[in-house]
């Protein structure tokens, strides 16, 4: 299972015990949801608590604050009302009100768009950011970047990149990207684009990627362990990103989200495959034997020397991979995929290389 760093407090304070614990005990199963959750009913004992730790944010039911504003004021610097109405019936401007019936994925998505649009007040300067968000750019040496790319179409590719992942997920956090420019995984049942994909995370990585971490728990969905940001609706976009782009998107992705592994599954469509494939620790590539998918890998290798890359040769693994049945494809492929020949294969693999 998926094992989170420690992260910044998100204290939830409601008079409703168990509505407050269901709501925090859900958050804190969330994959990509950026805080540690603790539930409170008693606003003295959050006061207590606020002075041996420090609260990055405070969700609370709009009560309390009648006659305990400036007790509250100085708990967080982001604090957020919970109110039965769509709008606060104090009508306090100061505070971001959001419904309490709101399902829960749902009000999870609206807190962390209001997070990713707070900037603090000069007054609160001395309040950190969440871990992470003020680093320098630059792929982190820490984390593993797994490229898995085959100029040959058919050869088992994705199915082996999804079962790869979950294997990996068992032990550390992974998440995987398909930047294939249509991957089709949406329409054969396999992932869904309902909470955003790739070309959002590329949009909110150019405009804002210090605070990307407040839009990772809206966009991040899980198999069992592995998490993963749908494929783009339009494909089309993502052949305009170069190397470069990638490389900060990634950058940013690993950071705020703390992942240790990032699978990319590459298209032959991509633009900048090979210089995005130079960037990754190991490369695997999916093969079979006959005439034309052998002259198609000679090729990329000779696109790579005359691009002076040469030595990205050295990274490529090649695979023959088991044959997935068709059956297999559908909303808990991951699932079957593990328990079937390609988990199997992929186990041996990373056993292997331990």
């Amino acid at each position: 299972m998926n094992v989170r760093n420690e992260r910044p407090l998100l204290a939830v304070l409601d008079q409703d015990e168990t509505y407050v614990w269901k709501l925090t005990e859900y958050m804190n199963a969330k994959s990509g949801f950026p805080f540690e959750a603790a539930a409170f009913t008693d606003l003295e004992k959050l006061s207590a608590y606020q002075k041996r730790q420090e609260i990055q944010a405070l969700l609370m039911d709009e009560d309390f604050l009648t006659g305990h504003e400036e007790t509250i004021s100085g708990l967080s610097p982001q604090i957020f009302l919970l109110s039965d109405q769509a709008e606060s019936s104090m009508g306090n401007s100061r505070y971001r009100v959001l419904n309490r019936y709101t399902p829960a994925e749902e009000l999870i998505s609206r807190l962390m768009d209001a997070c990713a649009g707070f900037r603090p007040d000069e007054s609160r300067q001395e309040h950190r950011e969440p871990d992470g968000l003020r680093r320098s750019w630059g792929f982190p040496a820490e984390c593993e970047l797994i490229g898995i790319y085959s100029p040959v179409g058919r050869c088992g590719k994705t199915g082996f990149a999804l079962a790869l992942g979950e294997v990996l997920a068992e032990k550390k956090r992974v998440i995987y990207l398909n930047l294939e420019r249509y991957s089709g995984l949406k329409d054969i049942g396999v992932m869904s684009e309902e909470a955003g994909d790739i070309n959002d995370l590329i949009y909110f990585c150019r405009i804002d990627p210090e605070n990307l971490v407040y839009r990772l728990g809206a966009m991040i969905r899980t198999f069992r362990n592995l998490d993963y940001i749908a494929p783009p609706v339009s494909g089309e976009d993502v052949m305009n990103i170069d190397a470069d782009e990638w490389s900060n998107v990634l950058t940013a992705l690993v950071r705020a989200g703390e992942y240790e592994t990032v699978i990319l599954d590459l298209g032959i469509s991509v633009t900048d495959a090979i210089p995005l494939l130079e960037r990754c620790t190991r490369i695997y590539m999916p093969v079979l034997d006959d005439r034309v998918s052998e002259a198609k890998r000679s090729h990329f290798y000779r696109a790579a020397e005359c691009m002076g890359r040469a030595r990205l040769t050295e990274k490529v693994m090649p695979l023959h991979l088991p044959v997935l049945k068709e059956e297999l494809w559908g909303k808990d492929m991951p699932a079957r995929l593990l328990r079937g020949k390609m988990g199997a294969f992929a186990r041996r693999l990373v056993l292997s290389e331990v």
